[in-house]
């Protein structure tokens, strides 16, 4: 993930970027929402992928 992001900043893809952020919290959106599992580790997965990107925004 943090490639991916370092690729959008460098090529100043601010569009991509924005994408990727808001598939990002729509999928944590939709973890948050599932029951009959333990969506714990996925939900914390994408919390730390956002946390990694949001930096990139101050670029």
């Amino acid at each position: 993930m943090e490639l991916i992001v370092a690729g959008y900043v460098r090529g100043k893809d601010r569009r991509a970027l924005a994408e990727l952020l808001a598939h990002r919290r729509k999928m944590l959106g939709e973890l948050q929402a599932v029951s009959g599992i333990d969506p714990a580790n996925a939900i914390q997965a994408v919390q730390d992928e956002l946390t990694t990107s949001k930096p990139a925004w101050k670029s």
